[in-house]
C-alpha cells in the first residue's frame, strides 16, 4: 500500500520552524499573516481571509494537524524612546478561531469539508499546534482554507498546518458544467497490495450496489453500500482479490460509474 508521505505547509522555510518535532517558533518570518480581505475562489465565501493550494494531482485527504498564528504583539523601538515605539504586525489575537476547509476537484466546484475551531496560539516555542477534522478520504485536487473568525486581532494568521494524503484516481467529470453536481468514486491508494479505499460523492443518500468485475468481463464480488451522506468513505475492497486489473461499478437508479484498479502482490 501506498504510504502517506504527503504534507502541505504553509511554511516557506521549515528547517528551524521547530527546535523538536512539532514544535513551532514564534518567528512572524515562519508564518502566515492577512490583513487585507481579497475575493474567495469560492464564492460562497465572498470575500475574507483565505489561503489555496492547488495539488498536483487528486488525494485522498485524511488526518489533520493545524499551529495557529504564533507570534506574540510586538514593540520595536530605539533605546526604549517613547517618540520611537511603534507595534509591528502580528498578535495571538490574530490567529484563527473558526476556519473552513473547502475543497474542489476542479477549481470551480467547491464543496465544504469541515468547519472548526482553533485555540489561540501560546506565543512560545514550545507551543505544538493540535489536531483538525479527519477528513476522511474526501478528494481534491484545490484545498480552500478559509477564515471565518479569529481571536480577536485586526488581522488573520495561521503558522502552519499538516494534512495527510493519499494519490486517488477519480472516474471524469464534466468541469464544465457547474450546475450539475459532481458525482464521482474515488479509489486510493491505486494500485494497491492490500486494501482500496472507495470515495462514494454525489450520490442519494440511501443504497448503492456495486459490482467487482475482472478484465474478461467476471463478476467476482457484488454487494449493497448504504450511503448516509453526500460524500461516504468506504473500507470495504479488502483484496480476496489475484493481482491483476479490476473494474469497480457503482451504480444507483440510472446513474452508473465505473473505475478501474490495480491489484499487486
Amino acid at each position: 500500500m501506498i504510504s502517506k508521505v504527503v504534507i502541505l505547509v504553509i511554511l516557506l522555510s521549515v528547517t528551524s520552524a521547530r527546535a523538536q518535532s512539532d514544535r513551532h517558533n514564534t518567528s512572524l518570518n515562519q508564518a502566515w499573516l492577512s490583513c487585507k480581505v481579497s475575493e474567495s475562489p469560492n464564492a460562497v465565501r465572498g470575500e475574507g481571509h483565505w489561503i489555496l493550494y492547488t495539488l498536483d494531482d487528486y488525494y485522498a485527504l485524511d488526518s489533520t494537524h493545524f499551529w495557529n498564528f504564533n507570534t506574540p504583539q510586538r514593540i520595536n523601538n530605539y533605546d526604549n524612546q517613547s517618540w520611537s515605539l511603534h507595534e509591528m504586525p502580528g498578535t495571538l489575537k490574530d490567529g484563527i478561531k473558526k476556519l473552513a476547509i473547502d475543497v474542489s476537484l476542479d477549481g470551480l466546484v467547491w464543496e465544504e469539508a469541515a468547519v472548526f475551531e482553533l485555540d489561540e496560539g501560546t506565543g512560545s516555542g514550545f507551543y505544538t499546534g493540535e489536531s483538525g477534522p479527519n477528513l476522511k478520504g474526501r478528494v481534491a485536487k484545490y484545498i480552500l482554507l478559509s477564515g471565518l473568525e479569529n481571536h480577536g486581532g485586526s488581522c488573520y494568521g495561521l503558522s502552519e498546518i499538516r494534512v495527510g494524503m493519499t494519490p486517488a484516481i477519480i472516474n471524469k467529470i464534466d468541469p464544465q458544467d457547474i450546475t450539475k453536481p459532481q458525482i464521482y468514486i474515488s479509489l486510493y491508494p491505486n494500485p494497491s497490495a492490500g486494501e482500496i479505499n472507495v470515495g462514494i460523492n454525489g450520490f442519494a443518500p440511501g443504497e448503492v450496489d456495486f459490482k467487482v468485475t475482472n478484465v474478461s468481463g467476471v463478476t467476482v464480488k457484488e454487494g449493497i453500500w448504504k450511503i448516509e451522506s453526500r460524500f461516504q468513505q468506504i473500507r470495504s475492497l479488502r483484496t480476496e482479490l489475484d493481482s491483476g486489473i479490476y473494474y469497480l461499478s457503482v451504480y444507483q437508479g440510472d446513474v452508473l460509474v465505473t473505475l478501474p484498479f490495480d491489484i499487486f502482490k
